[in-house]
């Protein structure tokens, strides 16, 4: 009996461990594509105030010497708005297509669906099995999953933006945790 039930706890932790696993693939594609980069309020505000304080100061200046004017002001709002606004995609980011991608990143959203397949089988078998056939060679089963961890680690993450540079970072460390969760699951470290 005892048996049976630390076989249906390890399955469900399993489980568990199976779908954080795919929650992070979800976040890793949002990230590359930078989704949910579009302008907010923050944004703005950080622009407008970067203008204004560009405007004023440029304009003190400028008054030193004689030069002044509504449309000298202008002309400096609009130039420091401008560069703010390339600073604000510098380290806010704006949503990037798959078309956008580079090679590396295309492949590893590519070894992200082929894993994300992978597990779902995965689950199946875990949903429909006895334990002999979900717990036995596990280090087949989790190849992908750690080829996929190599290439998350090595992925250079310069094209993102600084913003998204350190959640991509989070999530690698994210992923690894996960990753060691699932593997504790299926060799418990009483059994290793």
């Amino acid at each position: 009996m005892e048996r049976i039930a630390l076989y249906q706890k390890r399955r469900i932790d399993l489980l568990k461990a199976l779908m954080a696993i795919k929650s992070s693939f979800n976040e890793l594609e949002d990230v590359l594509l930078q989704k949910g980069a579009n302008i907010g309020v923050e944004e703005k505000v950080v622009s407008i105030g970067f203008a204004l304080m560009v405007t004023l100061s440029i304009s003190a200046l400028l008054g030193l010497f004689g030069v002044e004017g509504f449309i000298v002001s202008l002309v400096l709002f609009a130039i420091g708005f401008v560069i703010s606004r390339i600073f604000a995609t510098k380290v806010y980011g704006k949503p990037r297509e798959e078309s956008q991608l580079n090679h590396f990143e295309r492949g590893l959203l590519n070894q992200v669906s082929q894993t994300t397949q992978q597990i779902n089988t995965l689950q199946e078998q875990i949903k429909n099995q006895a334990e002999l056939i979900v717990f036995a060679d596990y280090q087949r089963k989790m190849l992908p999953m750690m080829q996929l961890k190599g290439q998350v680690l090595r992925h250079d993450m310069s094209n993102l933006s600084w913003r998204y540079q350190k959640h991509f970072a989070r999530l690698q460390e994210q992923y690894q945790l996960t990753l060691a969760q699932l593997i504790n699951c299926y060799a418990p470290k009483k059994r290793k």
